[in-house]
C-alpha cells in the first residue's frame, strides 16, 4: 500500500489515494504474470476471486503452460481440464507402451533372433548379422496419425546377461514428433559418454535437448561393470510420435571384436494421449490393446507393468482370464 506521494509542493496523505493491487492491473498484464505460474499455482490463484477465475480460463494461457512443460510443436493443449488430466496421469499412470518397429537397418541373425524380440522382456534377444554396428531402430504406435501422442516417462535398454558374444554396450535415444532423419543422426555415431556429457552438460534439460533435435538419452550397459541394464527417467515426460534408438557399439574387449550386436530388449514406459478423443488411452482400451504387434500377442504370459488403480487391474486380469478360458 502507498503511504504518501510527494508532489511538487506538498505530501498527500495515504487515505486520499486508492489502494492498488493485482486486481487493478489490466487483464493483458495479469495474463502475462499468470503465464509464469505452474499449473497448480494457477489453479490456486484462480480460486481467489471471480476476476482471476475468469482470466484463468483463457485458452491461450493454458496453451502457453503446456508448451513450457512439454515440447508440442504441432499441438495445442489449450484446455484447463485436458492439461489437468495430463498432469494427473503424469504422476499416476505408467505402463509399457505397445509399440511396433517401423524401421530397422540391420538384418536378423536367424529366426530365433528376430527384431521383434526387442519389444518385450522374455529372455529372447535380437541379434544382428556380422558387420552390423550403429544400428538404427524406429518405434511408434501402430496408429501414426498426428493425434496419437506418446508421453515417455522411462526408457530401459537391456543387454543379454549371458550366452551371447556381442552384448550391446552404448546406444542413443531420440524422442521425435517427425519421422527420424537417420542420415542426420549419423553425426553422433561415434559419440562416447564423455562426449555426450560435454554436449548436454552434467544435468541435462531433456525438454531443451528434444527441442534441439539432440539425443535425450545415452545408454551404457557395460557388462564389465555388471551393469547390463540402463534405465533413464524423464520428469516431466517427453512427448512425441517416434522413438529412435541408435545402437552404437558392443561390449567386447578383444583384439578382433565381433561386429554384430545383441540386445535383449528396449522397454518404453509412459502413457498415450489421443488429442482427437481428448483422453488418455490405457491398455484396457481396445484401440491401444489392438495396436500391440503380432510377436507380442503370441506371448500370452507377458506381464504388463501397471500403475493403474486396483479396479482397472482387476478388470484387465478378469478379461485376460476369460480369454484364456475361451481358448481352452
Amino acid at each position: 500500500m502507498l503511504k504518501t506521494v510527494k508532489g511538487p509542493s506538498e505530501d498527500l496523505p495515504a487515505d486520499s489515494l486508492p489502494e492498488v493491487g493485482l486486481s487493478n492491473l489490466p487483464s493483458e498484464l495479469l495474463l502475462h504474470v499468470f503465464s509464469y505460474l505452474s499449473p497448480p499455482q494457477l489453479v490456486k490463484v484462480s480460486l481467489s476471486c471471480k476476476l482471476f477465475l475468469s482470466l484463468s480460463r483463457t485458452e491461450n494461457l493454458w496453451h502457453q503452460l503446456s508448451q513450457k512443460r512439454w515440447f508440442l510443436p504441432q499441438h495445442s493443449l489449450n484446455n484447463k481440464e485436458i492439461l489437468g488430466s495430463l498432469l494427473h496421469h503424469e504422476k499416476k499412470t505408467k505402463y509399457q507402451l505397445p509399440l511396433v518397429i517401423k524401421f530397422i537397418d540391420a538384418e536378423e541373425d536367424n529366426i530365433y533372433h528376430l527384431k521383434e524380440n526387442l519389444l518385450h522382456e522374455g529372455g529372447f534377444c535380437f541379434s544382428t548379422r556380422t558387420e552390423f554396428q550403429n544400428v538404427n531402430i524406429v518405434l511408434s504406435s501402430r496408429d501414426e496419425s498426428s493425434n496419437r501422442l506418446l508421453f515417455v516417462k522411462e526408457l530401459t535398454l537391456n543387454a543379454p546377461k549371458s550366452n551371447y558374444s556381442a552384448p550391446v554396450n552404448t546406444a542413443l535415444a531420440f524422442v521425435l514428433h517427425d519421422v527420424p532423419d537417420i542420415e542426420k543422426s549419423n553425426a553422433y555415431k561415434d559419440l562416447t559418454r564423455k562426449d555426450y556429457i560435454e554436449l548436454v552438460s552434467e544435468d541435462p534439460n531433456f525438454i531443451e535437448l528434444q527441442r534441439g533435435g539432440l539425443p535425450v538419452a545415452f545408454f551404457q550397459c557395460s557388462t564389465t561393470r555388471n551393469r547390463r541394464s540402463h534405465t533413464i527417467t524423464f520428469s516431466p515426460p517427453l512427448v512425441g510420435r517416434y522413438i529412435h534408438l541408435k545402437l552404437l557399439s558392443n561390449d567386447v574387449l578383444s583384439l578382433i571384436p565381433p561386429n554384430n550386436l545383441d540386445v535383449e530388449s528396449f522397454i518404453v514406459k509412459g502413457f498415450i494421449y489421443d488429442t482427437e478423443r481428448k483422453e488418455i488411452l490405457s491398455l484396457l482400451d481396445k484401440d491401444v490393446y489392438s495396436s500391440v504387434s503380432q510377436p507380442w500377442e503370441s506371448h500370452p504370459d507377458f506381464d504388463f507393468d501397471f500403475d493403474f488403480d486396483s479396479d482397472s487391474c482387476d478388470e484387465f486380469l478378469h478379461k485376460r482370464r476369460r480369454t484364456s478360458e475361451s481358448e481352452k
